[in-house]
């Protein structure tokens, strides 16, 4: 009697391109979208556009991120700001 199996095979290959491809576990997914909600700065000119961007990728894709109550041992509550430059 054939039976069946699954195989994991993982293959990477340098592509010269303008994008990069990443694949992240749901729980990552979630993770990044947290930190890209943390993100200040000017919205247009500085890199905060990127992580704006990455946000609404992963947002349309479906991954959602729900923040967790502070904490009464929490140590910082903090922020990344980004400034204006040239990208």
């Amino acid at each position: 009697m054939a039976t069946a199996s699954s195989t994991t095979e993982e293959v990477v290959t340098r592509v010269e391109e303008d994008r990069i491809v990443l694949t992240l576990t749901p729980e990552e997914a979630s993770t990044l979208l947290m930190i890209t909600r943390m993100i200040s700065g000017d919205p247009c000119l500085s890199r905060r556009k990127h992580t704006d961007s990455i946000g609404e990728a992963l947002r349309d894709a479906g991954v959602e991120a729900r923040w967790q109550a502070m904490r009464d041992d929490a140590i910082a509550f903090g922020s990344i700001i980004f400034y204006n430059e040239e990208v």
